[in-house]
C-alpha cells in the first residue's frame, strides 16, 4: 500500500477548493438569473393585471355610465333615509339606479341599471355597501297613480323584479319561481340572497313604507344584500320583541317604528313567505299583497305593438253579443 504524499494531498485540496469556488460562483449567478426572471415575471404579471383592469374599467364605464352614489334616485330617496325609524338608515351607504328616462319603458329603465347592481353586489361586502335603490317614476309605461293606487305600485314592483331576475347572470330567475308564495322562497341575484323593501307615495304617515314627502311621482325598491345585515350584527330574526325593555338592535328598531306610529306586522314565526312582505298593504293587518300575480290588463301592456294590434284585430273580428262585457284584456 502506498500512502499519499503531502504534494498529492495539497493537489486534491486545491482541486476541491476550485470546485467549491466554481459552484459558489455558479450558484450566485443562477440566483441572480432566477431573481431577474422572477422580477421580469412579476412585472409582466403586474402589467397584465393593469391591462385587465383597464379593459374591465372601459367595459364598466360603457355599461354603467353614471355615478351610482350621486344620482337622482338617491336624491329623491333622501327623505326616506333621513326620516326612517330604522336605526341603520342614516349611516347606510347606498347606490342608486340610473336617472329615469320617461320616454322608455319601466323594463328598459331597470335593465339599464342592472349591470351597476351586479357591480355593487360583488363589491359591497368588502367595501361596506348596504343597498341599491331603484326608482320607479310615474310615466306612460307605468299605468295608474303611484300616489294613490296600490295595485299600480304592486304591478310596477312585479315588472321591476321580473326584469332584474330575467338578467340574473346565473339564470336562477328567482322572481319567476312557481313557489314564490312559499316560505322556502327568497329573492336572489347572482346567487346573493337579497332583502327587498318597497316605498311609495300611496302609503300614509302611519305606514313603515311612507316616503316622507319625497317626490310624489316616485316610488322606490330597496335591495339589501344579506351580508349588510351580518356586517351590522343584526341578530337572528325572531317573532318575539322586548317592547318595554328592548335588548337587541332588532327590538330597538321595532320599538322605534311603534313609537313613531308606524308599527308593522311581525309574523308569529320565522318561517313565513318573504314575498308577502315586499309590497305591504295600505293598512296594517290587511291581506298580503300578491304582487307577483299579473292581471290581464298588465299582460296586454307587456305585448309588443304588433302583438297588441293582432289581438285587437282578432277581437274586432269576433264581436261580443249585445250587452256582453268585452273580453279583451285591455278592458
Amino acid at each position: 500500500m502506498f500512502s499519499p504524499t503531502g504534494d498529492g494531498r495539497r493537489s486534491r485540496q486545491v482541486r476541491y477548493l476550485i470546485l467549491i469556488l466554481a459552484w459558489l460562483v455558479y450558484d450566485a449567478w443562477r440566483c441572480r438569473e432566477i431573481t431577474s426572471e422572477s422580477h421580469t415575471k412579476a412585472a409582466a404579471n403586474k402589467a397584465e393585471v393593469v391591462r385587465h383592469h383597464d379593459v374591465c374599467k372601459a367595459v364598466m364605464d360603457m355599461v354603467c355610465p353614471y355615478d351610482a352614489e350621486d344620482c337622482e334616485a338617491l336624491r329623491r330617496f333622501a327623505p326616506v333615509v333621513k326620516m326612517s325609524r330604522c336605526l341603520f338608515a342614516k349611516g347606510a351607504r347606498l347606490w342608486g339606479s340610473k336617472d329615469y328616462d320617461e320616454t322608455l319603458s319601466l323594463e328598459s329603465n331597470v335593465a339599464a341599471s342592472v349591470p351597476t347592481l351586479l357591480q355593487m353586489i360583488h363589491r359591497g361586502e368588502v367595501e361596506g355597501l348596504d343597498g341599491f335603490v331603484f326608482e320607479i317614476r310615474a310615466s306612460p309605461s307605468v299605468p295608474g297613480d303611484l300616489s294613490s293606487d296600490l295595485e299600480a305600485f304592486a304591478a310596477a314592483v312585479r315588472r321591476l323584479l321580473f326584469t332584474i331576475s330575467n338578467m340574473d347572470p346565473t339564470g336562477e330567475r328567482s322572481a319567476r319561481k312557481a313557489y314564490i308564495h312559499d316560505r322556502a322562497w327568497h329573492f336572489t341575484f347572482a346567487r346573493f340572497p337579497i332583502f327587498v323593501t318597497t316605498f311609495a307615495p300611496c302609503y300614509g304617515p302611519t305606514s313603515s313604507r311612507y316616503t316622507y314627502g319625497a317626490e310624489p311621482e316616485s316610488a322606490f325598491v330597496l335591495l339589501q344584500p344579506e351580508y349588510s345585515f351580518l356586517r351590522h350584527d343584526l341578530p337572528a330574526d325572531t317573532p318575539h320583541t322586548e317592547w318595554d325593555n328592548p335588548k337587541t338592535i332588532r327590538d330597538r328598531i321595532r320599538v322605534s317604528f311603534r313609537d313613531a306610529g308606524q308599527a308593522y306586522d311581525i309574523p308569529n314565526t320565522v318561517h313565513y313567505p318573504a314575498s308577502e312582505h315586499i309590497v305591504k298593504a295600505l293598512v296594517r293587518g290587511q291581506q298580503a299583497v300578491r304582487w307577483w300575480e299579473s292581471s290581464d290588463a298588465e299582460r296586454f301592456l307587456t305585448l309588443t305593438q304588433s302583438e297588441r294590434q293582432a289581438l285587437l284585430d282578432a277581437r274586432r273580428r269576433s264581436p261580443t253579443k249585445q250587452g256582453a262585457t268585452p273580453t279583451c284584456p285591455l278592458w
